[in-house]
C-alpha cells in the first residue's frame, strides 16, 4: 500500500508547523504532499514534500477539469474542493494505491495503529472529516465528487459555483455519497483508543467537539510518534489531535530545548494554548497539576469568542448553506 495525502495551503503556515513535520516523520507509511506558495526554510522529512504553486495557478488547474464555471475567490474556499484532489493531482499521485487530504493544524499519533492494511483493502474511504480522509486511488473513487446525492447533500456544481462554504469535503457533500454506498469507514471521534481528538472551537479547555459540555479536560503527550491524551481519570492513545485553528504558542518549547530546530525532539506536551516539555521524573504528578491549571474561559472572553465564531460562519455563507440544505431535505 502506498498512501499520498494532500494539503493545499496559501499564506503563512501555522507557527507549530515544525510540530506537524515531527509527527508526520514518524508516520513513514504515509507521504504528505503540500501544494503552497510558502517559501519553506525547514529540513523536511523524507515523506513530506512542499510543491510550489500559486493560488492563481491552482484555480486554472481546477477550472480545467470541471465542465462548469467555478467561483473560487479566496483560499479558505478550497476546503470545499478537497474531494477533487485525487483527480486534480492525478499526475503527482501516479504509483499511489490511496490518496487523501489533511489539514496542517493537526498533530499526528501513530496512524497505522488505526488505519490498517485490511481496512485500506476493504473500504473505499477511511475517515469522514475534512482534516483527514483517505480514498482508494481508483478511477471511480477519484471521480466520486461528480456523483449526485440528491436531496441529502449538495452536488459539486452547487458547491463549486458559489463563493459560500458548503462543507462539501465532509458532512454536506462527499459524505452523503459514500454513506449511501456503505463502503466508507469513519474514524472514531470519541474517547476510545485509536480515536481522533477533534477539539471544540467553543470551549477553551481541550474537550472533544462531539462532547462540548464535557468536564473531562485533556492535555496530551507526544512520545516518539505516540499521542496520549490524559484527563482526570483517563489515559487514551489517539490517532491524531485536530487543534481547529486554535492559537498555540511554541515559544516555551523552543526555550526549553534551547534551539529553533525541533526535528530531533522526542517528547513534548500540549495543553490548551501551548507546547512544552515535561520536566524529567515528574510523570503523572506533573500531568495532573497541568490539568488543574487549565483555564475555563477564553482570554478574550467566552461571549466575544463565540460571537466571532458565529459571525465568521455567517460571513462565509455557511449558515445560509445550512438553511438551504434544510429546505432541500424537507422539500
Amino acid at each position: 500500500m502506498k498512501i499520498g495525502l494532500i494539503n493545499v495551503y496559501f499564506g503563512e503556515f501555522p507557527n507549530y508547523f515544525p510540530i506537524f513535520l515531527l509527527s508526520a516523520a514518524k508516520n513513514s507509511n504515509f507521504d504528505f504532499l503540500i501544494f503552497s506558495d510558502v517559501e519553506v526554510d525547514y529540513d523536511l522529512p523524507q515523506n513530506v514534500k512542499v510543491i510550489k504553486t500559486t493560488f492563481s495557478q491552482l484555480k486554472k488547474r481546477i477550472q480545467a477539469i470541471l465542465p462548469f464555471r467555478i467561483d473560487l475567490r479566496v483560499p479558505y474556499k478550497l476546503s470545499d474542493f478537497k474531494p477533487i484532489y485525487g483527480d486534480l493531482f492525478s499526475r503527482e499521485l501516479i504509483g499511489y494505491t490511496h490518496w487523501g487530504y489533511f489539514d496542517l493544524d493537526i498533530v499526528l499519533g501513530n496512524l497505522s495503529n488505526t488505519i490498517s492494511i485490511k481496512d485500506l483493502s476493504n473500504f473505499d474511504r477511511i475517515g469522514d472529516r475534512g482534516h483527514l480522509s483517505i480514498f482508494k486511488n481508483t478511477s471511480s473513487i477519484v471521480k466520486s465528487y461528480l456523483s449526485d446525492s440528491g436531496h441529502l447533500g449538495f452536488s459539486c456544481k452547487e458547491a463549486f459555483s458559489s463563493p459560500r462554504i458548503f462543507h462539501f469535503d465532509e458532512m454536506w457533500g462527499i459524505n452523503t455519497f459514500f454513506n449511501n454506498l456503505h463502503t466508507s469507514k469513519p474514524l472514531k471521534n470519541d474517547l476510545t483508543p485509536g480515536a481522533l481528538f477533534d477539539t471544540s472551537v467553543k470551549r477553551y479547555p481541550l474537550v472533544q467537539a462531539t462532547h462540548p459540555k464535557s468536564t473531562h479536560f485533556f492535555i496530551f503527550e507526544w512520545q516518539n510518534g505516540t499521542l496520549t491524551g490524559y484527563a482526570q481519570d483517563q489515559k487514551i492513545e489517539f490517532s491524531y489531535l485536530h487543534l481547529q485553528k486554535r492559537k498555540m504558542s511554541i515559544l516555551n518549547l523552543k526555550k526549553q530545548v534551547g534551539q529553533t530546530d525541533l526535528s530531533h525532539l522526542t517528547d513534548f506536551c500540549i495543553d490548551q494554548n501551548h507546547f512544552f516539555v515535561k520536566p524529567d521524573l515528574q510523570g503523572m504528578a506533573f500531568i495532573r497539576a497541568q490539568l488543574d491549571r487549565q483555564k475555563m474561559h477564553w482570554p478574550e472572553g467566552d461571549f466575544s469568542r463565540l460571537f466571532k465564531y458565529y459571525k465568521n460562519t455567517v460571513i462565509s455563507g455557511e449558515q445560509l448553506s445550512r438553511c438551504q440544505l434544510i429546505l432541500k431535505r424537507k422539500f
